[in-house]
């Protein structure tokens, strides 16, 4: 059963926190949910199953974003680690 709540796209905002600690806030209009992971490359499947978790199915259609809004992949994951390395 599909959720009404959620969104056609998903934006999940995909910023470290930490080294070794990356967060990706999942918008959905019912309410915002996270998820952790270790590394940059795990960052995709994690959000996968978190959105699989919360909203009772995958979302086929979901998108990683940086802060900014930009996609978000392991380029920008590079350049989002060296700044917080500063």
């Amino acid at each position: 059963m599909k959720s009404r709540y959620r969104a056609a796209v998903l934006d999940a905002e995909v910023f470290p926190v930490e080294s070794g600690r990356w967060i990706a806030v999942i918008k959905n209009p019912a309410g915002e949910f996270s998820t952790e992971a270790a590394s940059p490359d795990e960052v995709p499947g994690a959000v996968w199953a978190a959105i699989a978790e919360v909203l009772g199915e995958p979302v086929a259609e979901h998108r990683l974003v940086d802060e900014r809004g930009q996609p978000w992949d392991l380029a920008v994951a590079e350049e989002q680690a060296r700044l917080l390395d500063r």
